[in-house]
């Protein structure tokens, strides 16, 4: 095996052998991935281009040499990264979910709050009334209800000679 056939099968290959073999071209794509990713080694790093288009290094299998691939959607660890690749990704709910028990918590919190003030304020309101109704009983100053029955003297009515005095 010469140094040249190491290396992947490129695009403009790809393309020939599915327009001059008599398989589906699926098949031949599907074998050519499989090929490019059992050579390559591990992904090394992503670089973006002049041009805005990504550039991923890969390690080689057989030897410690750089493969520069350009990628449409990203680089993932086995090669270009796919539609479903960016798909898996993307459909991760942790953190949605985090930030909805965080929001929850907050609510519980600041309902026990609350209640813990409206709690408070009922019982002040109790103690409150019964200072009032002490008060109200234990008076200092002379409540007139129990004053004379009359702000007049004894005065008799003399006009009055048909009514019994009780």
């Amino acid at each position: 095996m010469t140094r040249w056939e190491s290396f992947p099968i490129s695009e403009q290959e790809q393309a020939y052998l599915a327009s001059t073999m008599t398989t589906t071209t699926t098949n031949v794509a599907t074998a050519a991935q499989n090929l490019v990713r059992h050579s390559l080694g591990g992904f090394i790093r992503q670089e973006v281009s002049e041009t805005g288009q990504t550039i991923c290094f890969y390690r080689y299998n057989t030897a410690d040499t750089a493969i520069p691939y350009l990628c449409e959607l990203g680089c993932c660890s086995h090669g270009c990264c796919t539609i479903s690749d960016l798909a898996a990704r993307s459909t991760s709910f942790g953190w949605a979910i985090a930030l909805l028990v965080m929001v929850l918590i907050t609510i519980v919190f600041a309902v026990l709050a609350l209640l813990t003030v409206w709690l408070m304020n009922r019982h002040k309101d109790r103690i409150h009334k019964q200072h009032l109704a002490e008060s109200v009983i234990e008076s200092p100053s002379v409540s007139q209800i129990s004053g004379p029955t009359s702000f007049y003297p004894d005065v008799q009515f003399n006009h009055l000679s048909g009514f019994k005095s009780y």
